[in-house]
């Protein structure tokens, strides 16, 4: 194919008069230095003032180097799953090319060797309006400003400087597709106005430093002075020293002598002085001394951290959710006229400053403070126990000593209720109608049917203790972002009603909780209790809590239809004596995390460790990792993956399952996928269906299935399942007593099992096709059962195994009514047994080949046939006792038609009577095998021995002294 390019060397104006022009180059670029660009449509010196209009460039590299005032318009540069643009970019301005118009384009590149989509190289006074820049998989940068690659020398010149990019959407095709950045910066004095850039952020060219003369516009490396004014950038903006930014919204960004005004940033960090104005600032950190002299001044902030600079911090509205949202551990700051709240928690109660080595002053809200006893309650709560409304906002109430029957109900208040040495007898605390409390350092001991039930958002509960004995819900969180820290429950319920019970009950979303402990005793609560109860909910946390439970029935964390939840670092200890389950995630709940977590269970009659279940969409996401599942119990189940054939998508690791039952367990039940897991269970009961870990209707893989142990249990039960691979780990010994289960299944593949079993089949393939063992080191012993056997099994493969049965009455692979089995490349031994190594009973149409199979036994042979025809045995080497290679396998009259040859090795009695039916006349050998021992028997005098070049002679030693002379 010949290869042309487009080269336009003097001004003229290019247009689509039929508004379909398509230009494809066929562009196959070379080195990634740039030195090769390839066939282009190329814009160069002498075509000043050119104009192209309504072109479609397909493949194709579009070229403008050395040329000025031109403008392309409405132009649409396309490549796909082609190399163009190699160390340059697909569309490259360069080499000092200045005042390029680009404006109402389209540019993409998919799969073009992983270089840039646009690119600037040493390109100054240039306009692009009004385009979209986006890229797939298997490109580089999306919007290039590099010094990189110009193969022209533009030392003194201008680098990348007094730029214009305006109106712009600069993102990947899609989220996570591959791309290595949006923008990537180098050069001075370029603005940014009204852009959307996606996925990757502002950053700057690698080799590049604002430090490197950032204030002079000649320096090649280094980029400064830029204006960013109404963008939208979702990523990271990196360090670009000397610039401003104006009313953009910006997911996080690093500043060094920057002004920020009226922005909206997720993450703010402060290296070097810069001026912070009307902004609304999640988080802004300050952690570098050359960040002194900053100034931070109306903005609206979340959290502020000032450590190693001194800045003024001034008329801000400080207003965050954490417990200290003023963090300043550095010196001679100024830090003035701020409002400063964080949920009910006002000024003082969030700040972490030394007055005395910075300015601290005329920061509010300042609180009022009132002491509260059981005589004076009726001054600030009405009769009803409703606050007063002469009450105001940022109050606190400090409850002293001991009340009785009274009641705290706050509505539409911001407070805190702080206790002195308080007991509260038969109290209930109602938080509603948006009013934010913070309750703290209390004791409530009451027998009212309700605890504390909280109506409104962002309240706060902390050093609690509760004791409430009464068949009711403790605590209720029906709204948003509660922080509840340090609280002990302490229920003893001696009373039963009609209705399960929830002790914790939230229906809300963002609420975080942790350092619980809750006790929950009851011999006569005949229903289930559930300390933990999150239902249609979203973002909440229960980390770091204890829950122990004494009762007849009892779970420890029920979640419902929720998404992001975590549930980290609890510790469960619940013992019933009808029902104990750990932890329950029931129904579509995504993101789901449990880390961490120790789970002791013990239970008279059954137990359950974890559940997912109810499962109705796919790809539901969760973490599951160094959870510890420790149970004792008549009926156990350790971990239920109920997914009813809908995808999960696991994360995790590490997590242990070890049970002591008394009669049925089961390890792991899964209908889609488990998390890597070690599982050790046992039973003094020994029940066909016990097993460390039993597949149904299941069809995703698993592996690392390290130390699996199962006493008086299988180590596995694959029951109507499909596409599994599983693999147990080379070299890690699993033990079990029960044989692995294969039912109703196909397309199993067993990969790298080290087992050993007593009195007991390892392996039973039973209805099951397509399923493959390989890789495998299994052993059976002292048994009366086989190693692998197969019933009513086809097509299955038994590949690159060793397979060993000792002192057995049964074989090492018995087929019985299967066909069209694989058996080959194994080692198989049958020690001391008086069966055969591998037994077919009406089985037809199998293949074994390529295997070592030993029967050491007077009574037993490599293979036996019953009853099963067309079965192919080549080219193995077989040995039983008296018996080597074709003669090692018995065949009864009903098997026919089969192909049994090339099977090794093959010995001959050779003696003066023997001689001439093994030699002929010329004294060579007649018999036609590759491999033949010949034993001699007695001396042989003037005889021939001639061997043909496909035959091997095997020498066996005689214990009778003959010789041959």
């Amino acid at each position: 194919m010949i290869k042309i390019s487009m080269i336009i060397n003097r001004p003229i104006n290019v247009i689509s008069s039929t508004k379909d022009a398509y230009i494809d180059l066929n562009t196959t670029a070379g080195s990634l230095m740039g030195d090769a660009p390839g066939t282009s449509f190329s814009i160069i010196t002498g075509a000043d003032y050119t104009n192209v209009t309504g072109i479609y460039i397909h493949n194709t590299q579009l070229w403008v180097s050395a040329v000025n005032h031109v403008t392309l318009d409405n132009i649409s540069a396309v490549v796909e799953d082609q190399r163009v643009g190699s160390g340059v970019g697909q569309t490259s301005i360069r080499d000092g090319s200045e005042y390029i118009t680009v404006k109402n384009s389209y540019f993409s590149t998919t799969r073009n060797g992983g270089s840039s989509t646009f690119v600037l190289a040493y390109a100054n006074y240039c306009n692009i309006d009004n385009c979209t820049i986006t890229a797939g998989e298997g490109s580089g940068n999306l919007l290039y400003f590099t010094t990189y690659n110009v193969n022209v020398n533009m030392t003194g010149k201008l680098v990348n400087s007094f730029n214009n990019v305006t109106n712009c959407k600069i993102m990947p095709q899609t989220e996570g597709s591959g791309v290595s950045l949006s923008v990537v910066i180098n050069g001075y004095n370029n603005t940014f106005i009204n852009n959307t850039v996606k996925s990757g952020g502002i950053s700057p060219q690698w080799t590049g430093g604002s430090s490197m003369g950032w204030e002079d516009p000649h320096q090649a490396h280094g980029y400064a002075n830029y204006t960013f004014i109404n963008n939208t950038i979702s990523g990271q903006v990196e360090v670009i020293k000397g610039s401003s930014f104006i009313n953009n919204t910006i997911g996080s960004i690093y500043l060094e002598n920057n002004t920020v005004i009226n922005n909206t940033i997720t993450y703010t960090q402060i290296n070097l002085t810069s001026q912070l104005n009307g902004n609304n600032l999640s988080i802004v950190e300050i952690l570098n001394i050359n960040a002194s002299n900053s100034t931070i001044i109306n903005n609206t902030i979340g959290k502020i951290k000032v450590n190693n600079a001194n800045v003024t911090i001034k008329n801000n509205i400080i207003n965050g959710r954490e417990e200290i949202i003023l963090d300043v551990t550095s010196e001679n700051n100024i830090i003035c006229n701020n409002q400063i709240t964080s949920r009910a928690l006002w000024c003082d109660d969030v700040v972490n400053v030394d007055r005395e080595k910075n300015i601290f002053e005329n920061n509010t809200p300042n609180g009022i403070e009132f002491n509260v006893t059981d005589t004076t309650y009726t001054n600030f709560f009405d009769e009803t126990g409703n606050v007063r409304s002469n009450i105001t906002n940022f109050t606190r109430l400090n409850l002293v000593g001991t009340f009785n029957n009274k009641n705290f109900t706050i509505n539409n208040k911001n407070l805190q209720i702080n206790g002195i040495d308080a007991i509260l007898n038969n109290a209930t605390f109602i938080i509603d109608n948006q009013a934010v409390v913070v309750i703290s350092n209390l004791t409530i001991n009451s027998e009212n049917s309700k605890g504390i039930i909280i109506n409104s958002n962002d309240n706060i509960l902390r050093n609690l203790t509760i004791i409430h004995n009464t068949p009711t819900s403790t605590l209720i969180i029906s709204n948003d972002s509660t922080f509840i820290k340090n609280i002990q429950i302490i229920k003893n319920i001696t009373t039963n009603t009609n209705d399960n019970l929830e002790i914790i009950n939230i229906t809300s979303n963002s609420n975080e909780i942790s350092d619980l402990n809750i006790t929950i005793k009851s011999d006569v609560f005949t229903n289930n209790i559930t300390a933990f109860s999150i239902k249609n909910t979203n973002n909440n946390q229960i980390n770091s809590s204890n829950i122990s439970m004494n009762v007849l029935r009892a779970t420890g964390i029920m979640v419902k239809n929720s998404s992001n939840i975590e549930l980290n670092y609890n510790d469960l200890f619940i013992n019933s004596q009808i029902e104990s389950k750990g932890i329950i995630i029931s129904g579509n709940c995504n993101e789901t995390s449990l880390e961490d977590n120790n789970l002791e269970l013990k239970s008279l009659n059954q137990t359950y460790g974890i559940i997912f279940t109810n499962i109705t969409i796919d790809n539901l996401t969760y973490k599951m990792s160094s959870n510890i599942i420790n149970i004792n119990s008549k009926k156990a189940v350790g971990l239920i993956m109920d997914l009813k054939n809908y995808n999960f998508i696991q994360e995790g690791y590490s997590n242990s399952i070890s049970i002591n039952a008394t009669e049925d367990v089961q390890g792991i039940i899964s209908t889609g996928y488990s998390t890597f897991c070690s599982v050790n269970v046992s039973s003094l009961k020994n029940i066909e269906t016990n097993s460390a870990i039993t597949l149904i209707s299941y069809k995703n893989n698993i592996r690392n299935l390290r130390s699996v142990s199962a006493t008086n249990a299988s180590v596995l039960r694959v029951l109507n399942s499909t596409n599994v691979s599983l693999i147990f780990g080379r070299h890690v010994p699993v033990y079990s007593t029960n044989p692995i289960y294969l039912i109703n299944s196909t397309n199993i593949t067993i990969n790298e099992l080290y087992m050993t079993i007593s009195n007991s089949n390892a392996i039973n393939i039973i209805n099951s096709s397509n399923n493959v063992i390989n890789y495998s080191n299994i052993t059976t012993n002292n048994t009366n059962s086989n190693v692998i056997s197969f019933i009513n099994s086809s097509n299955n493969v038994i590949e690159y195994n060793n397979i060993t049965a000792n002192n057995t009455n049964s074989n090492a692979i018995s087929l019985i009514n299967s066909s069209n089995n694989v058996i080959e490349y194994n080692n198989i031994t049958a020690n001391n047994t008086n069966s055969n190594a591998i037994s077919l009973i009406n089985s037809s149409n199998n293949v074994i080949e390529y295997n070592n199979i030993t029967a050491n036994n007077t009574n037993s042979n490599a293979i036996s046939l019953i009853n099963s025809s067309n079965v192919n045995i080549t080219r193995n080497n077989l040995i039983s006792n008296n018996k080597t290679g074709d003669d090692a396998i018995v065949i009864d009259k009903n098997s026919i038609n089969s192909i049994i040859e090339l099977n090794t090795p093959t010995i001959r009695i050779l003696n003066n009577q023997t001689y001439n039916q093994l030699f002929d006349k010329n004294g060579m050998l007649k018999i036609d095998k590759k491999e033949i021992i010949l034993q001699l028997t007695s001396d042989l005098n003037g005889v021939k021995l001639g061997f043909n070049n496909t035959n091997t002679l095997y020498k066996r030693g005689s214990s009778n002294g003959t010789n041959l002379w």
